[in-house]
């Protein structure tokens, strides 16, 4: 196999499909011979928002600051890169989380899918009235009344649970995930094991409660949901980079403008030069995507465009030993919707890894919703204490610090967003050579960002085999 191949994006998906070009198989460490791969990333540093700062004995995690267990893609990377013993998981004492309605009231127990299973679950659930916990108990009893069109999270969530169960409890759960609005998000994009329950067994709750988990995955959770590097996803992301520096060409603070069609092979033009390459992966976000192939894909370029993107604000703030009145619980709460705050989530960092803050200092993030962020940073920072000063008792100010903003930080699957990315692979279909990888698609998630760089890269191998037999 031959063939220059150029990755658009140097965050994790662009890393992971590279990697899996130069090393197909985990077990053969060689890369595979003159196969020529040239990342380009527009930013000065790779990563994307995957980044960690450590400071005064604090790792803060820009971004992400974790990834599913129960999802192998990202484990089995870990596992490649040689990280597996640096992998640590949520603190036992952290793995609780909460619903602010008022005070603050602990999730339900016994949840699968992200929806409590048992009776005795919804019953306990503090966040809701004694009417709410009985509404959402009449899944059991509702037949199957599942559209045949696509459905928002919020419309499916009311229909089987009602409303208050809806707007307390699981849409800004589900749709929280996302940095969306339960009124819009897909629930086929989102989480399609819901509605497959409700067709499979009339209610969601039975569904859910049928499913077997693999022993891998339930093995896989045993450390907790989430896991992480010790010293921060960064390492992730290093550890690529770094096996990819003597493999492959690394291009930072390098802009591809746009990509045309020259014969069988791709001409790419960056803002320093332009080059052909035999295969693409367009591994930056839809809407950068868009801008990229405009010229030489119109109608793709429109369908990545119709994806759209929420602004995030994240403000980390650390306190110094003692400033809490009382232990805090867990590893944090979700800010219902109809709360009307600005901030819509709460995560005690310090609680929920190993290693995040020195002694017993406290390492807090707060998520502004979309709204605020245009706020200036000192605004921003005083509705973050705010907030946590109302659930925590912190009235001292903050030791320091951080804003992190990303104005296009999390992709929308909105209704209609499968038939979207059904239109998107019949385009591509017609642009041999050129493939798309990233969060953008097919899940938000790091493990899902991996897969999605992994069929990507798959895709370039098989079109290049194809391309060389063809010439003979």
């Amino acid at each position: 196999m031959s063939g220059r191949v150029v990755v658009v994006g140097g965050g994790i998906a662009g890393l992971a499909a590279a990697n899996r070009l130069l090393h197909p198989d985990p077990a053969q460490s060689p890369a595979l011979a003159r196969l020529q791969v040239t990342i380009i990333e527009a930013e000065p540093r790779f990563g994307g928002k995957i980044r960690t700062d450590c400071s005064d004995g604090f790792v803060i995690d820009a971004g992400p600051d974790s990834f599913l267990a129960s999802r192998p893609a990202a484990l089995m990377l870990a596992a490649e890169l040689g990280l597996s013993n640096t992998l640590i998981g949520t603190r036992p004492s952290a793995r609780q989380a909460f619903v602010r309605r008022g005070r603050l009231h602990a999730m339900p127990a016994g949840m699968t899918g992200l929806v409590p299973v048992r009776a005795s679950a919804w019953l306990g659930a503090g966040m809701l009235s004694w009417p709410g916990r009985l509404r959402a108990l009449l899944d059991l009893l509702l037949p199957n009344r599942a559209p045949s069109t696509d459905e928002s999270i919020a419309a499916f969530t009311r229909r089987r649970f009602g409303k208050e169960a809806c707007d307390w409890l699981l849409e800004p759960l589900l749709a929280g995930i996302h940095g969306g609005h339960g009124e819009s998000l897909s629930l086929a994009a989102t989480f399609p094991a819901l509605s497959e329950a409700e067709r499979r067994s009339g209610s969601v709750m039975r569904g859910l409660s049928r499913l077997a988990r693999p022993a891998a995955e339930r093995s896989a959770e045993s450390r907790g949901t989430f896991v992480t590097p010790r010293h921060g996803m960064q390492q992730l992301t290093d550890a690529m980079q770094q096996r990819l520096a003597s493999a492959c060409e690394l291009r930072a603070a390098t802009r591809v403008l746009r990509i045309d069609r020259n014969g069988d092979e791709w001409r790419v033009h960056t803002d320093r030069e332009s080059f052909e390459a035999d295969a693409l992966v367009l591994a930056a976000p839809a809407n950068h995507a868009s801008l990229i192939v405009r010229a030489a894909a119109p109608r793709l370029a429109g369908l990545l465009a119709a994806i759209p993107f929420a602004a995030s604000t994240v403000v980390h703030v650390a306190f110094d030993a003692g400033a809490a009145p009382r232990p805090l619980e867990g590893s944090g709460y979700l800010n219902p919707r109809p709360a009307g705050r600005q901030v819509a989530a709460c995560t005690w960092s310090s609680n929920k890894f190993e290693g995040r803050a020195p002694g017993s200092a406290l390492l807090l993030r707060a998520f502004l919703k979309g709204e605020a962020a245009t706020l200036a940073d000192d605004e921003a920072v005083r509705i973050a204490c705010d907030e946590i000063a109302g659930t925590t008792g912190i009235t001292a100010a903050p030791r320091w610090h951080r804003v992190y903003r990303y104005p296009d930080g999390m992709p929308q699957y909105t209704v209609g967003h499968l038939d979207r990315l059904a239109a998107i692979d019949l385009e591509l279909r017609g642009l041999p050579g050129l493939f798309l990888a990233g969060h953008s698609y097919r899940g938000i998630g790091i493990p899902d960002t991996i897969r999605s760089a992994d069929t990507a890269a798959a895709g370039v191998r098989l079109h290049l085999d194809r391309t060389r037999t063809h010439a003979y």
